[in-house]
C-alpha cells in the first residue's frame, strides 16, 4: 500500500510539475497557470502514444479535449485505487507487490480506455450533483453542529434556526438568477431549517440519549430520561414565567430549573 501510494503521489506530482512548466509568466498568475494547464492537457489529448494508452480524447458536448483527457486521467487514477484495495485482500495476487502492480494498472486502463467523451460527460453528472449538493448542504451540517453544541435553551435554538432559514430564502429571491444548478436546493434548505426548528425538543432528546446510552446501566438511563423530562417540563415553566413578569414565579421556575440541571449533570459526570 505504501508504494502504491508513493506511485500515485509520484504521477499527480509530474502532471503538476510539467503543467507549471508549460506555464508562461503572465500579469494574472491564476489565469496564467489555467491556459498552461489547458493548452497542457489539449496538447496530451491529441497524443496518439497517449490515446493508444487511455483510448478516445475526442471534445464531446461542452467537454474540450483537454477536459476529456483531464477527467480520465482522474477517473484512472480513482479506479486504480480502488482496485488496488481490492487487490490487496485477495491472497493470490495481494502478496506479491509485482503482480498487484500490474493487474491493478492493467484493470485500471482497461476501465477507462473504451470510455468515449460522452460517457466522460454522463459519468461526470453525479459527481457534479455532488458537489453543488455538498456545497450547499455543508453550511447547514456545520450550523447544526454549532447550534446543538453551543446554545442551552429551546428558544435560542429556535431563534438560530429561524435566522439560518431567512437567509437561505433571503440569498434565494435576491441572487436567484446567480445561484445556477443550485438554486432549487435553496428552498429545500429553508424547509429542512423550519423542520429542525419545530422538532428541536425531539432532536435534543435524541441527542441526549446516545450520549447517555455510551455511559449509563440500565437503571440509570431510566432515571436519566425522567429527569430529562422534568427538565423540559421546567425550562417550559421558566419561560411560561419569564412571560408572565412575576418574580414570584420566576425565581421558583429558576429554582426548579437549577436544582434539576444539577441532577442531570451529576449523572453525566
Amino acid at each position: 500500500m505504501r508504494n502504491m501510494k508513493k506511485g500515485v503521489a509520484l504521477l499527480l506530482g509530474a502532471l503538476i510539475l510539467s503543467s507549471l512548466l508549460i506555464g508562461v509568466v503572465s500579469a494574472d498568475p491564476l489565469e496564467s497557470l489555467g491556459n498552461a494547464l489547458s493548452s497542457a492537457f489539449t496538447g496530451l489529448g491529441e497524443s496518439e502514444t497517449l490515446k493508444f494508452i487511455i483510448g478516445d480524447t475526442a471534445a464531446s458536448g461542452t467537454l474540450d479535449t483537454g477536459s476529456v483527457l483531464f477527467s480520465k486521467v482522474l477517473f484512472l487514477i480513482l479506479i486504480f485505487c480502488l482496485v488496488w484495495v481490492v487487490f490487496e485482500k485477495i491472497p493470490l495476487i495481494g502478496e506479491n507487490d509485482k503482480i498487484q502492480w500490474v493487474v491493478t494498472a492493467v484493470v485500471s486502463i482497461l476501465a477507462v480506455r473504451f470510455i468515449t467523451g460522452g460517457f466522460v460527460a454522463a459519468i461526470l453528472l453525479p459527481y457534479t450533483t455532488l458537489g453543488v449538493t455538498m456545497s450547499v448542504i455543508f453550511p447547514f451540517l456545520i450550523f447544526s453542529a454549532f447550534v446543538y453544541n453551543v446554545f442551552a435553551t429551546p428558544t435560542a435554538r429556535r431563534i438560530s434556526w429561524a435566522v439560518f432559514g431567512a437567509v437561505f430564502l433571503f440569498i434565494y429571491f435576491l441572487r436567484y438568477g446567480d445561484l445556477g444548478d443550485a438554486k432549487n436546493l435553496y428552498p429545500v434548505i429553508v424547509i429542512a431549517s423550519l423542520v429542525m426548528m419545530t422538532l428541536d425538543g425531539t432532536i435534543m432528546r435524541l441527542k441526549n440519549k446516545m450520549k447517555a446510552e455510551k455511559a449509563m446501566s440500565v437503571t440509570q438511563y431510566r432515571k436519566y430520561l425522567d429527569l430529562l423530562r422534568r427538565y423540559e417540563e421546567a425550562q417550559d415553566r421558566y419561560e411560561t414565567a419569564v412571560s408572565s413578569g412575576d418574580p414570584a414565579l420566576i425565581a421558583r421556575a429558576k429554582a426548579d430549573l437549577a436544582v434539576i440541571g444539577g441532577q442531570l449533570t451529576k449523572m453525566k459526570m
